[in-house]
């Protein structure tokens, strides 16, 4: 059994995809058309054969005659291959034109029903188009955990960003990190600060005696970075991904998207839990009228503080 997967990004998403991947049984010979940025991940997962780079830069950002460019290189990369089944994970049709040129005797797209985590949700289409059964989760990313020491929590302030549109609305208030990082430092804690190159702004507030790592490590480094945390902190973001393929404790911050599609093995805090448009993202957009996260403001350094005592305790 031969299998093609299209998804370029986001990391999230593309670390649920793998979730999902991971616990099909028997696993088929996959082709993964992806993102460049997430080509190491996807790599390094050990459940691919083959990978297809797209540059995401001259695919989104290119105009039409980079768009063209890149669906051009890709669909002569593909031409005329059969595969068993190909999977489009994307709600949109458009991105069926990434493969137009392949022969695939089932094909399918990627649209979850309203709080399925969305890595089961990818395991159920694969078993669908494969034939295949839901088995235990192979070891993805193995690497040496923590060991003693001080207490270490990491902190991603950052993140929900991606090369088509920022997402702020999901992102905890920065302020409520700073804050969070100095009651850590006061309690003899080693803050660990993470985030991309693009997250550097969070640094403006931030307590003296963080260990800053923003723009530090790529995607895989990060992996192995939060395996030496005793817990992670952030919000719906890719860090908060990664952090659960680390298999740390995470504290998840969520507000206007819902908790049990994205992380249902961290330790959730979901705010705004009297306001009528809670969840207000429905996989596409955010309600219209919401130009403030009130849903996610409403979560206290406090009720953070809680959890992480809650993981501290022996």
């Amino acid at each position: 059994m031969n299998l093609l997967i299209v998804k370029l990004g986001a990391v999230g998403d593309v670390v649920m995809a793998i979730e999902g991947l991971a616990r099909l049984d028997p696993l088929p010979d996959v082709t993964w058309v992806c993102g460049a940025q997430v080509e190491p991940l996807v790599r390094a997962s050990g459940l691919v054969k083959e990978i297809l780079p797209v540059n995401e830069d001259l695919f989104y950002r290119g105009g039409p005659h980079g768009r063209l460019m890149e669906f051009g290189r890709v669909n002569r990369a593909l031409a005329f291959r059969k595969f068993d089944a190909a999977f489009t994970a994307y709600r949109s049709r458009a991105y069926r034109l990434i493969s137009l040129t392949v022969r695939a005797e089932r094909h399918a797209f990627f649209d979850p029903k309203p709080g399925a985590y969305h890595g089961d949700a990818v395991l159920d289409v694969l078993r669908e188009l494969t034939g295949g059964a839901a088995g235990a989760r192979r070891a993805l990313f193995p690497g040496p955990g923590k060991t003693g020491g001080s207490w270490r929590v990491a902190l991603a302030p950052g993140g929900a960003r991606n090369i088509l549109r920022d997402d702020a609305l999901r992102r905890w208030p920065t302020e409520r990190y700073h804050a969070l990082a100095a009651r850590l430092l006061a309690e003899g804690a080693e803050v660990v600060v993470t985030g991309a190159p693009s997250d550097s702004r969070v640094r403006s507030g931030m307590p003296p005696g963080v260990n800053d790592r923003i723009g530090s490590t790529d995607l895989l480094g990060l992996i192995q970075l939060y395996r030496g945390c005793d817990a992670v902190v952030t919000h719906d973001s890719g860090p908060m991904h990664l952090a659960g393929l680390a298999e740390v404790p995470v504290v998840a911050l969520f507000g206007p998207t819902r908790p049990e599609e994205k992380a249902p093995r961290a330790r959730v805090l979901w705010g705004g839990e009297k306001l009528t448009c809670r969840p207000c993202y429905d996989g596409r957009k955010y309600a219209a009228w919401c130009r403030k996260n009130e849903c996610l403001e409403e979560i206290g350094v406090d009720r953070v503080m809680q959890e992480l005592y809650a993981i501290r305790k022996p």
